[in-house]
């Protein structure tokens, strides 16, 4: 609402995006004309949660754009990569424009002429006072997600091993102590990264491979198949070829 213009804050909430917990990449790219266009991208190759993400993210954003221009113009079009859902209206109800189901990327390109208006609510002297609240903020983010980002590929990497915290802890030159606060700071334990791990792999593994829950299981880490389907059942509510069938029903 401080930014000067409708383009404005559409840029500085998606330079600092990844604060509020995005799961997703966002880029803002000029196209045809005046047009910009806003690309949301997968940032964890989870394709059964994409879909969510980006319904998300869209409507959220349109939310933001027509209050901070006070225009229902100022979007083009949508794009969305999922298949028409039964009831096209509810999306047209939640985006208030047309969109292009079984596109090739998930997409909202808007008028930059509506984006170029002044906004009534711009104060120069709050947005500089936020922006280096939130540059810092950024810094830290990315100083704590670069760790957790090598602590998951090191237990990705040594996955079918069941690795242990005092391993990967010794991979960071860490005593198991030091290693446990640190990922406690992130709000976040090694018992939870496996979890997650796990889960994302199971789920691609089931979508995109032809082996059994027994060898996936194995690829998991999980010596008795049977943790393993216990596990999955609580992740998503399903067995894992229940998942399976559901999924090469969609």
């Amino acid at each position: 609402m401080a930014s000067a213009t409708g383009r404005e804050a559409l840029e500085l909430g998606i330079r600092y995006h990844r604060l509020t917990g995005s799961m997703l990449e966002i880029d803002l790219e000029p196209s045809s004309g005046n047009a910009l266009t806003m690309i949301a991208r997968s940032r964890f190759h989870e394709p059964v949660l994409l879909t969510f993400f980006v319904q998300e993210l869209f409507a959220a954003m349109v939310g933001v754009v027509r209050f901070t221009t006070g225009s229902k113009q100022a979007i083009n079009r949508i794009e969305m990569m999922q298949t028409p859902p039964e009831k096209k209206s509810l999306f047209q109800d939640a985006l208030g424009s047309s969109v292009i189901f079984e596109a090739s990327r998930n997409a909202i390109e808007f008028d930059a002429d509506h984006l170029q208006r002044p906004l009534a609510t711009a104060d120069r002297f709050v947005l500089h006072e936020v922006e280096t609240l939130l540059a810092g903020m950024m810094q830290e983010e990315s100083t704590r997600l670069d760790f957790l980002k090598s602590v998951e590929e090191e237990a990705r990497r040594r996955l079918k091993n069941n690795p242990s915290i005092e391993e990967i802890a010794g991979v960071f030159s860490m005593s198991e102590r030091s290693f446990r606060r640190k990922l406690s700071a992130s709000q976040v334990s090694f018992r939870d990264i496996l979890s997650q791990i796990r889960q994302s792999q199971a789920m691609e593994l089931l979508l995109w491979s032809r082996l059994s829950s027994e060898q996936i299981a194995a690829e998991l880490g999980y010596s008795d198949p049977r943790v393993f389907r216990r596990a999955f059942k609580q992740w998503t509510g399903e067995t894992p070829s229940q998942f399976r069938k559901s999924a090469t029903q969609l």
